[in-house]
């Protein structure tokens, strides 16, 4: 054999070489991009499936103290001879009656009846204050009208408190009692400032008098 022929043969034999080195690159490299196709389809799946599940959220049930306004289907009709606080009061009485209607028959006469008699005392006792002629204060006027204001303001705190008994023994819904521990914060509220513009009042008549 020839020079010649054993060149031609090595050449033939090296292009055949590189060729299959270069079938080989570009297989392993088609591999490489099918397995990171593969990996990133997986994490676009699962971050998709992330962000579909549901947050949870916690609710704070945290009773703030801010003025509430009673539903008009509970309110009662105003007169004019009406304190405000007197009106919130019966608004919040007329809602309790409302509400305790469906309670269950074993609270009947425990927590609503409770209920019932110290919204029934607060309202009693805010106009038994309210009678009192006060266009000329007197110190026995004023100790007279402030015990009923007392009364009322205590039963205002036992009818929350009895409220918070019926909640934890499942008579009321806590948006029911949420509701009424509102509404009594405001009528306490109301009933504070009353109170506070008797003495501003009694104040102003004495320096009015020295005057």
């Amino acid at each position: 054999m020839s020079d010649i022929q054993k060149e031609n043969i090595k050449s033939t034999e090296n292009i055949k070489t590189e060729a299959e080195n270069q079938k080989n690159l570009a297989g392993k490299t088609e591999s490489e991009n099918s397995s990171k196709n593969t990996e990133n389809t997986k994490a676009d799946v699962e971050g998709k499936d992330a962000s579909s599940k549901p947050k949870s959220h916690k609710h704070d049930y945290k009773l703030k103290s801010k003025m509430v306004e009673m539903p008009e289907s509970v309110k009662v009709p105003v007169t004019a001879s009406d304190l405000v606080v007197v009106t919130k009061v019966k608004d919040l009485v007329n809602y309790i009656f409302q509400v305790t209607e469906k309670s269950p028959k074993k609270f009947r006469f425990t927590f609503v009846n409770r209920l019932h008699n110290w919204g029934l005392d607060v309202i009693e006792n805010l106009y038994r204050a309210n009678d009192i002629d006060m266009r000329q204060i007197s110190d026995e006027k004023l100790a007279r009208r402030r015990n009923f204001q007392n009364e009322a303001m205590t039963d205002l705190k036992l009818l929350e408190y009895m409220a918070l008994l019926a909640l934890e023994n499942e008579c009321i819904t806590f948006h029911q009692y949420e509701f009424m521990a509102k509404s009594g914060g405001n009528c306490m509220i109301l009933l504070a400032n009353w109170i506070d513009s008797d003495e501003r009042r009694k104040k102003w008549q004495e320096g009015q008098k020295n005057s």
